[in-house]
């Protein structure tokens, strides 16, 4: 099987359309059941009673390998009629990478219920990262050009990894005010997901010594690494993982004896004045078992046309006489575990900012692709039927971007890269996201039955 790491960095990263993180919606009062996919406690004392998302879809995708020049394509003019062009690509850096979050989410709601809220989602997911690949393969491999005399040399790599898994999952969700007090209050949830494994490609080179000489071979010094792949297959394999958050609300009022949504507060919620929140997310696995080979090798022979050294079938089977090899037939991937932060300043006037970081935690040398690193300021404008977020991210801590989302009502869509969408310029990255859902602001009990707002009566739970 040929494993063509352009195919992954570059054609597949640019022309794909789960955003990264949705930032322009991910901290919203009014989406439960899109914020509580970033902190599943920000879903208790939400705006919304009830919350029901009827599909959506998203994709986050960024390299520095293969783009789309502004020469040839330009988003507004093209993007419509699908008038998309071969890729070029950039050869000249060093290290290529590349990363792909797309997926689906399916029905899915969230209701609260006095001082708890609970929580249903389905969805399906797509992540691919690529990290440390050597610029000269890239160099070599794009066309079957030949390396320049500059690649003819030795190369010490370490850590290189190409890393996909594609996956189904349902989960439910809980979160209860764990303490009120004054203007304090604490919050707590957890999703439970189980998870339903439909591909996964690991390549890890955790050691390469390579030379490379001008008769387009490779002498392989030292190689040594693991390689797992599980062919597309509905039962490819099971698993499960979690996400645990916590958030700390310092409220404009005395919350003491707050129950969200009930007649003592106008069947209203009180706000806060600051939100901070933390949260463990994707924490769990995926083992693949039906059409699965995972090797471990190492290695040190000579690979006799530079263009095989995308092949794993080439590069792990290994002769008793050039190293040693194991091989087996199940494998357990890890999730894109990672730990966030968020924190949301309320102005008073409608206007919010945001500041959220995620950080992968998932080892360079586990199977199962690794989270991108996120930094974000989201400045924000809601009310019940209308929200607006200009979300400025910089992905992996390093490459800066500007992000736009609007909320009309039940109707969401963003980007949290939009500048292809208004600029020409050369295509590296692409984002795009959407949400479409039906939302109850109140819980219908506190309406009398005239229709307007009781202020008398309003059933609540048992001990709430």
């Amino acid at each position: 099987m040929k494993f063509h790491l352009l195919m992954m960095t570059g054609l597949f990263c640019v022309l794909s359309v789960r955003a990264q993180e949705n930032l322009g919606i991910a901290n919203s009062n009014y989406a439960p059941t899109n914020s509580m996919l970033l902190n599943p406690a920000s879903v208790v004392n939400s705006k919304t009673y009830l919350d029901i998302n009827l599909v959506g879809a998203s994709a986050y995708a960024r390299n520095n390998l293969a783009y789309l020049p502004k020469s040839q394509f330009y988003f507004p003019r093209d993007i419509w009629s699908l008038n998309i062009p071969e890729p070029s690509y950039n050869t000249s850096n060093n290290r290529i990478k590349g990363y792909l979050d797309a997926g689906i989410q399916g029905p899915s709601a969230t209701l609260q219920w006095g001082k708890h809220a609970f929580g249903f989602y389905t969805g399906a997911r797509s992540v691919t990262s690529v990290k440390r690949i050597p610029g000269y393969l890239a160099r070599v491999v794009i066309d079957g050009a030949d390396p320049s005399e500059t690649d003819y040399r030795e190369y010490n790599d370490r850590n290189v990894r190409a890393k996909s898994m594609t996956w189904g999952e349902v989960g439910l969700s809980y979160s209860t005010i764990l303490s009120q007090k004054n203007k304090d209050m604490w919050t707590g949830g957890i999703t439970l997901k189980r998870l339903y494994g439909l591909q996964s490609t690991s390549f890890i080179l955790e050691r390469a010594d390579i030379t490379t000489n001008e008769n387009n071979q490779v002498q392989i010094n030292e190689l040594r690494g693991k390689y797992a792949n599980a062919d597309f297959n509905f039962r490819a394999g099971r698993g499960w993982s979690t996400d645990i958050g916590v958030t700390y609300q310092k409220m404009l009022e005395d919350v003491t004896r707050y129950v969200p949504h009930l007649t003592r507060y106008g069947c209203d919620h009180i706000n806060y004045k600051y939100k901070i929140g933390a949260s463990l997310l994707d924490a769990g696995y995926i083992r693949f078992k039906n059409g699965a080979t995972a090797r471990e090798f190492e290695r040190t022979t000579q690979v006799q046309n530079v263009e095989d050294i995308d092949d794993p079938d080439e590069l792990t089977q290994v002769s008793p006489e050039s190293g040693t090899f194991t091989e087996k037939f199940r494998f357990t991937n890890q999730t894109p575990m990672a730990i966030s932060g968020q924190f949301d300043y309320n102005f008073e006037n409608d206007f919010y900012i945001n500041a959220t970081v995620v950080q992968n935690l998932v080892h360079p040398r586990n199977y199962g692709p690794e989270r991108a690193n996120l930094l974000s300021i989201t400045p924000r404008y809601e009310r019940r039927f209308f929200e607006a977020a200009m979300p400025l991210s910089l992905h992996q801590y390093t490459s800066p971007q500007v992000g736009l989302a609007f909320r009309f009502a039940y109707l969401v869509i963003g980007t949290d890269n939009v500048v292809p969408f208004l600029f020409k310029t050369d295509v590296y990255s692409a984002d795009v996201y959407f949400s479409l859902k039906y939302s109850l602001f109140n819980n219908p009990g506190c309406k009398s039955r005239s229709g307007r707002q009781s202020k008398k009566k309003c059933p609540g739970p048992a001990g709430s």
